[in-house]
């Protein structure tokens, strides 16, 4: 029997990334907000803090990671366009894990009723709608990484950058 402790920690970070427009080559700064998650365990209770140490460091690597996608999925501050490539990867991802439970779901369930040599169908009646619902979960789960990136980006150019570090 495992005994010991889940550290999880959810990390929220502010990072400057250039950013050029792949539509119309403008040129900006973007202040970017990345959300991310990470664990840590401490099996037998003997590396606590290690544990919490490893959690927030993996949170932080992805809040990091994340900032840098949200970048490629906001609209340009001049041409207002959006790498539409990089939100089609984001949600072929999202689609494709949803559609990948659409069908691996019902093909359990068929199995486990071949393995009862046809007298059910239960599993069928019970994996396909499951496999519909975490499809959607899937993908409600996913959505939010194009629908707020406008809101998590905020473009500066090099003169307002530049003014602001003089007034600090």
């Amino acid at each position: 029997m495992y005994v010991g402790r889940k550290h999880t920690v959810t990390a929220t970070t502010q990072k400057l990334f250039p950013f050029v427009c792949p539509h119309c080559n403008h040129e900006a700064f973007a202040l970017v907000t990345g959300v991310g998650q990470g664990a840590g365990n401490s099996p037998y209770f003997l590396d606590e803090g290690g544990a919490k140490e490893r959690a927030s460091s993996q949170a932080n690597d992805a809040a990091t990671e994340n900032a840098a996608a949200t970048l490629l999925l906001a609209r340009c501050p001049s041409c207002f366009q959006r790498d539409e490539g990089a939100v089609r990867a984001v949600k072929g991802k999202a689609i494709a894990g949803a559609l990948a439970c659409l069908f691996i779901f019902p093909i359990f369930g068929l199995g486990l009723d071949a393995m009862h040599s046809g007298r059910s169908s239960a599993g069928l009646f019970i994996f396909a709608p499951l496999g519909a619902l975490t499809a959607y979960f899937i993908y409600a789960s996913q959505k939010w990484k194009w629908e707020t990136a406008d809101n998590r980006v905020s473009f500066f150019s090099k003169e307002e950058l530049e003014a602001e570090e003089k007034a600090e």
